[in-house]
């Protein structure tokens, strides 16, 4: 039973991280909350560290192996690096030909 309410824990804390990431790309990570006056960038930090934190929880629950998920992070982190850079290349815009008529 704990099991599943420590997922359920993680997937509220990853809509949460959702919401701040969502305000920063919407308003930026200077603007303000209007009730809170917090900055969105340290919302979205706040949230990072709750989704760290429950991906800790639920790791240790289901008595995964933290070195076996650390040793996987280099890797993911190169392909999503790779996957943006992608996407960012191809949005380029292309170069005018010299000479051409």
């Amino acid at each position: 039973m704990k099991h599943l309410l420590y997922l359920s824990k993680l997937m509220e804390e990853c809509g949460e991280l959702t919401q701040a990431c969502s305000k920063v790309m919407i308003y930026g990570e200077d603007s303000r909350h209007p009730d809170t006056d917090e900055l969105n960038e340290d919302r979205m930090v706040q949230e990072m560290a709750d989704v760290l934190a429950a991906i800790s929880v639920v790791s240790e629950s289901y008595a995964l192996d933290s070195h076996k998920i650390a040793d996987l992070i280099p890797e993911k982190v190169k392909k999503i690096v790779d996957n943006i850079d992608t996407v960012v290349d191809s949005k380029k815009e292309p170069s005018v030909a010299s000479g051409s008529s």
